[in-house]
């Protein structure tokens, strides 16, 4: 793929950052060599990063950064959702409430690079009210970790447990199974499978603490569990731990046919433990068995949420590299000026500041609180 893509956004941490930016924020562009972060998680703006802010980018420092970027020529995105300036009369949203956060919005639409919304009878709309901005659409889709309930669990707490070579076929197995409509989720770590955005396709969760993991295991109504390890002495010497979490979660299991997993079966007299060798014609056979357990009609529907799923995420990231690449040539001027460098000291100054403020602040109540209140 192309040279290594930032996004950064000036945004709180809400439903809007990982709704908007979902694809971004996912392990296949990662993957792809495309970083994604915000400001709530850390200060360093990679040089040359696309900036967005949102309407609800509000207050004093989100309204400073947007002007030292206009001084800095560095250019950024403005993302509007709605039509704030249109809010029916019951909304308590900011917007309905106080003028001024339609004056702090309509500042930062008039002053960005680009205005992107999620849909073209809004993106009309902003037209009319932005007269010479330009528009584009970035359409939203589910973020990662919402699960397709009644599919594939694989579950990783490192990495996909198998080698490269047998990836490569393992990764086609996965696809045949979405291919036919049943649902993949891949939970925890499993960054080395990840290869283009076919992988869109897959239900991914990212890392996750231990308490989340049993979580998505316990709500997730998954049909199968899979475990897939690729045969060593390490692998005979792990636990079953893996297959007792799938069935407490209700799942028929699918594993790679090393000892602990066969010595499960074997003291068990497990019906829905299945021992797989360790081949693709073997897993293959898994698949036929797993596909062949749903009816026409699950398989069906399935796979028409799967296709919206997967267009509705191809479409946002596609239009997110188009951003992107709008602004590159500004982009690529503002790095070479060292303006984003800049952009940081200005806010590490700023934050300093309110640091050392309200240091002084909280030290002088210490000192007079007796006095103030009794």
């Amino acid at each position: 793929m192309q040279n290594q893509l930032s996004y950064f956004f000036f945004s709180y941490s809400s439903p809007f950052y990982y709704v908007r930016g979902a694809t971004l924020l996912s392990l296949v562009a990662k993957q792809l060599g495309i970083d994604c972060s915000a400001i709530f998680k850390n200060n360093t703006i990679p040089n040359g990063s696309t900036i967005i802010f949102n309407r609800f980018s509000s207050g004093k420092f989100f309204s400073s950064v947007a002007r030292w970027c206009n001084e800095l020529s560095i250019p950024y995105v403005f993302d509007i959702d709605d039509a704030y300036w249109a809010l029916p009369a019951h909304s308590q949203d900011d917007a309905a409430l106080q003028k001024e956060s339609i004056s702090h919005a309509d500042t930062l639409a008039k002053n960005a690079s680009v205005i992107i919304t999620t849909n073209q009878i809004l993106a009309h709309e902003i037209q009319k009210r932005f007269p010479g901005q330009e528009v584009k659409v970035v359409g939203n889709c589910t973020s990662q970790g919402y699960m397709t309930k009644g599919g594939v669990c694989i579950a990783n707490t490192d990495s996909f447990k198998v080698c490269n070579d047998q990836l490569v076929w393992f990764r086609k197995l996965l696809r045949q199974l979405v291919d036919n409509g049943v649902p993949v989720t891949l939970l925890g770590e499993n960054d080395n499978f990840f290869e283009n955005e076919e992988d869109f396709r897959m239900q991914i969760s990212g890392r996750l603490d231990y308490e989340s993991y049993l979580r998505f295991l316990s709500q997730g109504n998954f049909k199968f569990g899979l475990v897939p390890v690729e045969p060593s002495l390490y692998a005979d010497c792990k636990s079953d731990i893996k297959i007792i979490e799938f069935l407490a979660a209700n799942m028929c299991v699918y594993a790679s046919n090393i000892a602990p997993y066969g010595n499960f079966v074997k003291e068990n007299s497990s019906k829905i433990v299945h021992v797989v060798d360790h081949d693709e014609s073997s897993w293959q056979t898994a698949v036929k068995h797993i596909i062949a357990s749903y009816s026409k009609e699950e398989l069906d529907t399935s796979r028409e949420i799967l296709a919206v799923q997967y267009q509705t995420k191809l479409q946002q990231f596609h239009a997110w590299l188009s951003v992107a690449d709008f602004l590159k040539e500004k982009r690529e001027k503002a790095a070479k000026n060292n303006s984003y460098q800049a952009l940081m000291q200005k806010i590490k100054q700023y934050q300093y500041l309110q640091r050392k403020y309200h240091s002084v602040r909280d030290s002088w109540l210490v000192r007079n609180f007796k006095k103030i209140f009794g």
